[in-house]
């Protein structure tokens, strides 16, 4: 529940704090005092769409913030999502919006997004203002009044199944498509394939022969260096040299144990130079130079070069290239096999898929149901006896695999509300029939039904009574009674019987000191109650009949 509000700088609030209390509380005053503003300060704290006029004027920007208590689990699962890892019962919400338009919101002092201020407002409050009754009442709007727990895990198992059916039309279709581009240009396909079987690519060769053709031109220069090497090792007696040294090792080992470690680096020097020299003797006999395979090298190197700059590949890529075009030519040459093959697999996930949307159809229809019972026995008890309701769903036909246009994100079913409010009336789309009063009555009557099962712990309504008297308005009064023995429920209203049977009056007032207007508002106490009532029963009555009303209602409630 809502415990506390502060408001500063907004609009013409210069500074207010409400502690608000559990059961109904009735919000009251004359007509332009700010009731409404109160309600719109929540509004923007919950998430709704600010500017920088709302701003007072002459301050640089205006706050909001709002202490909430013994809210329901699912916002802590929320605030989880929003890495607020924080399980204090308390939740302190806040909204700094500035005069140029940016705001800022927070959660317990941690900054987030309007997004996430939304979605964890959205598990803790609701506030139904007058605009709001159409936007309810639009058909796209309805399957969310019936959707809940169970649904959404049938939802959420629909759609798994519903990407994995599109992912199964997609291959088809494009398989689909791929023939008829590959049918049309098969003979070109062909001749692309003989023409790189016959180049009879391997990986690495560009690679190997740029670096034969580099040791080719370079002939000369290695022989050379080669046969320098050799020189020098047979020219210097490097081998004998090498034997003088063991020999010397050997006697220094024999007077120092140590100098023993010497004779394995000694034995390495002089097998290794006889390896050495083995190796260039044998390179300088096989080295030749042959022009022709020169050329040849030179030639080949020129076809790989066309190749890869006629298809814009390099010598992977064509080698790749042509195995997919070998799979291309197979599946059009044997297309009617891949395509029995993928239509199976279509067929199969549409055939899961329907089994799931069906399940989800007739959950809802349960549901709906029970939900359009609720609502005309609500609507009954708010005087309105004749009532009648049906929830029609469309009809969706499944006897196209291939058709994916009756499937949406949560499931196939869309709904309509029908309803007639008197006898020999037909039944009309409900955002067509209703006057003002039977539509607010239709609107609390829903939403007193929605509210069971979502677990809010605040509602509130901005003069959802209007339009009414009477009984009906004693009707209205008594279920808004009804729904704060759950809830916590506030109600701007300007209707005595309303505000004499809530646990608690605030009364608002617009001050004007100056040239400043101030919209204050404050508890009124029993005898306050008395006043502010008799005024809304005969606001001209001298006599004291209005007061006596006004108590014996406050007596009775």
């Amino acid at each position: 529940m809502l415990t506390n509000l502060h408001v500063q700088n907004l609009a013409i609030i210069n500074v207010i704090d409400i502690e608000f209390k559990d059961g109904l509380t009735a919000i009251t005053g004359e007509t332009g005092a700010g009731k409404s503003l109160i309600i719109d300060a929540i509004g923007l704290l919950t998430g709704a769409r600010s500017s920088g006029n709302l701003v007072r004027t002459g301050e640089n920007k205006a706050v909001i913030e709002g202490t909430f208590e013994n809210v329901n689990k699912e916002v802590y699962a929320v605030l989880k999502e929003c890495g607020i890892e924080d399980e204090d019962p308390i939740i302190i919400l806040r909204r700094d919006i500035y005069s140029n338009g940016k705001s800022i919101f927070r959660v317990n002092g941690l900054a987030v997004s309007l997004a996430q201020a939304e979605l964890i407002c959205d598990n803790m409050i609701d506030i139904h203002v007058q605009h709001d009754t159409l936007r309810l009442f639009d058909p796209k709007n309805y399957l969310s009044f019936i959707d809940d727990d169970e649904t959404n895990a049938i939802i959420n198992d629909y759609q798994i199944k519903l990407n994995e059916y599109l992912d199964k039309l997609k291959n088809y279709k494009n398989l689909e498509k791929k023939n008829q581009d590959t049918v049309t240009n098969l003979d070109y396909l062909k001749y692309q394939v003989e023409e790189l079987k016959r180049a009879h690519l391997k990986s690495g060769e560009k690679e190997a022969i740029e670096e034969e053709i580099h040791m080719l031109s370079n002939y000369e220069n290695i022989f050379q260096y080669l046969n320098q090497i050799l020189g020098i090792i047979q020219d210097n007696n490097l081998r004998e040299s090498l034997h003088d040294i063991s020999n010397y090792v050997k006697k220094l080992a024999s007077l120092k144990s140590n100098y023993k470690d010497y004779l394995p680096l000694m034995d390495d020097a002089y097998y290794n130079l006889d390896d050495l020299e083995a190796t260039i003797q044998n390179d300088l006999l096989d080295l030749e130079f042959d022009e022709n395979h020169l050329n040849n090298l030179n030639e080949r190197l020129s076809e790989l070069g066309r190749l890869t700059k006629k298809y814009h590949k390099n010598e992977e890529e064509l080698i790749d290239y042509l195995e997919q075009l070998k799979k291309d030519i197979d599946s059009v040459e044997n297309i009617d096999v891949y395509l029995e093959d993928a239509l199976k697999e279509v067929k199969n996930s549409y055939n899961s898929l329907k089994e799931v949307s069906i399940k989800l159809t007739n959950v809802r229809k349960h549901k709906v149901e029970i939900l359009r019972n609720d609502i005309i026995a609500t609507l009954k008890e708010l005087m309105l006896e004749k009532v009648r309701i049906e929830i029609p769903f469309n009809e969706v036909k499944y006897d196209d695999p291939l058709d994916d246009s009756i499937f949406n994100k949560n499931g196939v079913d869309e709904i309509d509300i029908y309803i007639s409010f008197n006898p020999g009336e037909g039944l009309r789309p409900l955002s067509k029939s209703a006057s003002g009063g039977e539509m607010s009555r239709v609107m609390l009557s829903l939403k007193a039904n929605l509210f069971k099962n979502k677990g809010l712990s605040t509602v509130i309504f901005d003069e959802i009574d209007t339009g009414m008297s009477g009984i009906v308005a004693k009707e209205v009064a008594k279920k808004l009674k009804e729904m704060s023995k759950d809830m916590q429920v506030f109600a701007i209203t300007h209707l005595p019987i309303v505000a004499s049977v809530a646990d608690t009056q605030l009364y608002v007032t617009k001050d004007v000191s100056g040239s400043n207007t101030f919209t204050n508002i404050y508890e009124l106490n029993f005898d306050e109650r008395i006043e502010v009532l008799a005024q809304m029963i005969s606001p001209n009555d001298q006599s004291m009949k209005s007061r006596e009303v006004a108590k014996d209602m406050l007596l009775n409630k």
